[in-house]
């Protein structure tokens, strides 16, 4: 019987089974992709903040002014980290597409909760923007 949790033979069958499914690898990848979405929602809300403060109509160095777009800077920063976080474990061109599909996808919904609804020419860019998502992050085969 080998020491490893993967290969533990399961005695009653005679043959092995995996008892522990997540490796360190494993564990690395969804936390990988746990923070790229948070990445993504973290430059969601900072434009959102920032529409906020531009369409508040108040001087730009109003307090709410300046604490709504102090809010929106310090989630630009939080993305930032987790993105470059990110990069340790996916290709750049990945994390940056999919980042952004995130964030695209949270500001459409944001702006249909808002009235907003979407003009059929922005809903035949946003299907072919998660097209992209789809094809760049897929594997590919060889």
């Amino acid at each position: 019987m080998r020491g490893d949790k993967a290969h533990r033979t399961d005695c009653s069958r005679g043959h092995a089974s995996p008892r522990f499914y997540f490796s360190r690898a494993n564990i690395m990848s969804i936390s990988g992709w746990l923070a790229l979405m948070c990445a993504g929602i973290c430059a969601a809300v900072a434009s959102i903040l920032l529409k906020a403060a531009a369409s508040s109509g108040l001087p730009l160095l109003s307090m709410r002014v300046m604490v709504l777009d102090s809010g929106a800077l310090a989630a630009y920063g939080m993305g930032f980290l987790l993105y470059a976080y990110c990069l340790r474990y996916f290709q750049v061109g990945v994390a940056y597409v999919c980042m952004v599909a995130v964030a695209a996808i949270l500001l459409f919904s944001y702006s249909i909760v808002r009235g907003e609804p979407p003009r059929p020419r922005e809903l035949v860019g946003a299907a072919a923007v998660l097209l992209g998502v789809f094809l760049i992050a897929s594997k590919h085969p060889g």
